[in-house]
């Protein structure tokens, strides 16, 4: 066990069900949460989000709470870790 839990923030940006990326972030937080991390897993299935304008993002409906997520996870201000599926 760790001796003190870390937040992460996982995103599925493919909404292809059956997707690699998907897959992995599935078994991932399977093994995080055995050594008590806590996960939040972002899946633009779910949770679609708007295309990104600068001029008008801060407003939208959503974007504290998402802004909140982001910022309580551990590595937030500090170099993400990515994952991102290669093709071909």
């Amino acid at each position: 066990m760790l001796e003190s839990s870390l937040n992460v923030l996982t995103v599925a940006g493919s909404l292809r069900r059956g997707s690699v990326a998907r897959v992995i972030i599935d078994q991932t937080v399977r093994q995080l949460k055995t050594v008590g991390c806590a996960d939040d897993v972002l899946d633009f299935q779910k949770e679609p989000l708007a295309l990104y304008n600068p001029d008008a993002a801060h407003d939208l409906a959503g974007y504290a709470v998402l802004q909140a997520r982001v910022e309580r996870a551990d590595l937030s201000g500090k170099e993400p870790c990515f994952l991102a599926q290669r093709w071909g």
